[in-house]
């Protein structure tokens, strides 16, 4: 046994009998792990509130191998996001940016970009005024730190050099030239061009009035199905920024 400190971004929490909580924390130096606070629920020194999903602590506590979950000592809340939890559409982006992240990684599998890009993202969802734009622009760096990323250079078909000029298929993402866009179902021509910005520039370097959101959502509909199959999951909250 030994004393480990971390910080960590709550994925999901749920009540644990009477007074304990149960999270799953990705967390900046362990990777996703299950934690239990002892007494939570009925604390009155400690918050609650800081074990909402999207919050972010630093967190000491007991390091068991053997066990499923690991006994938090101590914590501090770092960030709260209360903005988040006045805003229902910005919920519902936030619990589809957890869901993806938590079913999307397995335990203790250290990734300090991946910790960083989703704690940037949530500190973004509190203030950004386009967050479908937002959430398939992390899912797109989401495939790219996972190595799944579809390679947009050449189509997918026939091999030829198709950078700035493809369209995304709508059954896996991958890219179709001109010359080879009937042989299967493709998303609008505006979705390559932001799928191309979100890659080659920051989050606030692109000009999203470019884009047109009902094609966005599109794009987050079919990388939503890219994720279900690759991964075998089911993100039930995608319905919620879908279909709001």
């Amino acid at each position: 046994m030994e004393i480990s400190k971390t910080d960590g971004i709550i994925l999901k929490s749920r009540p644990s009998g009477e007074s304990d909580i149960t999270s799953v924390i990705l967390t900046s130096d362990y990777g996703k792990k299950r934690f239990i606070f002892k007494g939570l629920k009925k604390s009155r020194k400690r918050s609650i509130a800081a074990v909402e999903p999207g919050s972010v602590i630093n967190l000491l506590y007991y390091n068991h191998e053997d066990r499923e979950f690991q006994i938090v000592n101590e914590f501090i809340q770092l960030m709260s996001f209360a903005e988040i939890r006045n805003d229902y559409n910005r919920i519902m982006h936030l619990f589809f940016l957890l869901e993806i992240v938590e079913k999307t990684t397995g335990f203790g599998i250290k990734d300090q970009v991946l910790y960083a890009m989703l704690v940037s993202a949530v500190e973004k969802v509190s203030s950004a005024e386009h967050l479908e734009y937002l959430t398939s622009f992390f899912i797109l760096h989401l495939l790219r730190i996972g190595g799944i990323l579809p390679d947009y250079s050449k189509c997918e078909y026939c091999g030829r050099n198709c950078i700035n000029q493809f369209h995304v298929s709508a059954v896996d993402l991958k890219p179709a030239c001109k010359n080879c866009i009937n042989k299967g179902p493709v998303l609008p021509a505006g979705t390559s061009a932001f799928v191309i910005a979100s890659l080659k520039n920051k989050y606030g370097e692109i000009n999203f009035d470019r884009f047109c959101r009902e094609e966005i959502l599109d794009l987050i509909f079919h990388q939503s199905l890219f994720l279900e199959k690759y991964y075998h999951i089911e993100i039930k909250s995608k319905g919620y920024i879908l279909h709001p």
